[in-house]
Formats: structure tokens, C-alpha cells, sequence
């Protein structure tokens, strides 16, 4: 992955001579480290060897990490900052906010695994060095109301009507 840049070297340098690279990262991508082949060198920016005597390739390497946000029970929408979850760097912060519609009761945010992360309808985290997926959960909840003897009385028609949870319901009997 191409997520940043490498400073160029130049001149001529001596064997043993001490040579530093930095690489700079770019927005949406996580530094990895330096490495020769696989072996890494380290986690730094900036690395500083001795000339060898041989040619020697250095790696820098960056990765992106995702949040793939799934919506449960169509009953809204989200928003995120950041805008784009595609590339997200590693420790950045990351809010999500649920708006719900009409009708439907926000039940939370959750992770792959169906544990619950919050009830709230905002939730932030620290974005982990992996690609993660969040569901946001709504459900809708209907009252339907019936008359056992249509002799003895009516009663407010309510019949199937959506309510969130929590709302005040008025029956007149």
C-alpha cells in the first residue's frame, strides 16, 4: 500500500557512514514500519543505519484500516467523522451518530461479534489497527388494539400503529 512518502537520499556515502530516511504518511493510511524483505527494522519514521557494503533495499510500508458501519432494521440513518470510513489511521478518534426515524426505537451500536458498544445514539472509539464493522440496530414496536364484545363498547382506533419505545400511548376505552 502506497500511504506515504519516502525522503530521497543523495550524494554518494561511504561504507559506514551514517544515512537516515524518513518517510512522511498521508492521511487514512497507518505507518508500518521500515523493512528489509521481511524483516522490519523498525516502527519509526525515521531510520537511521550504517552504510553496508552491498545493496541493500529499505521498505518503507503503510496500511489503511476500514469501518464498514451495516444498518439493522432500516430504521435510520448514520453519519461519521471522519466523512469517509474507507481509510482510517490507526488511534484517530472515530464518532458515529445514529439518527432515527419515525416509529422506530434506536436499540445501539454493536460489534460483529453481537456484543452491544453503546446504546447511545453517539459513539466514538479509537480507531484499532484492524478493519472493524459496527452495526447500528432499530427496531419498530406496533400496538394493535381489539374489542372482545363490539356490544359492551369501542375503543380508540390505535390498530397497528408504529411507536418507539419509551413513547406515551393514550387508550380511551
Amino acid at each position: 500500500v502506497k500511504g506515504g512518502s519516502v525522503s530521497s537520499l543523495s550524494g554518494q556515502y561511504k561504507v559506514g557512514q551514517e544515512v537516515t530516511v524518513t518517510a512522511t504518511t498521508w492521511q487514512g493510511y497507518t505507518f508500518v514500519g521500515w523493512f528489509n524483505g521481511e524483516t522490519k527494522l523498525t516502527d519509526e519514521l525515521s531510520y537511521t543505519f550504517k552504510m553496508p557494503d552491498t545493496d541493500t533495499t529499505y521498505t518503507a510500508v503503510w496500511t489503511s484500516y476500514s469501518v464498514t458501519v451495516k444498518t439493522i432494521g432500516n430504521g435510520g440513518f448514520i453519519s461519521s467523522d471522519p466523512s469517509s470510513l474507507n481509510r482510517v489511521t490507526a488511534g484517530n478518534s472515530v464518532k458515529l451518530w445514529a439518527t432515527t426515524n419515525n416509529g422506530y426505537t434506536f436499540l445501539g451500536w454493536y460489534s460483529e461479534q453481537d456484543e452491544c458498544l453503546s446504546n447511545e445514539n453517539i459513539y466514538s472509539f479509537e480507531m484499532p489497527e484492524k478493519n472493524i464493522v459496527i452495526c447500528a440496530r432499530w427496531d419498530k414496536f406496533t400496538i394493535t388494539t381489539a374489542v372482545n364484545d363490539e356490544d359492551a363498547g369501542t375503543i380508540t382506533e390505535f390498530d397497528k400503529k408504529a411507536v418507539r419505545a419509551g413513547e406515551d400511548v393514550s387508550l380511551t376505552a
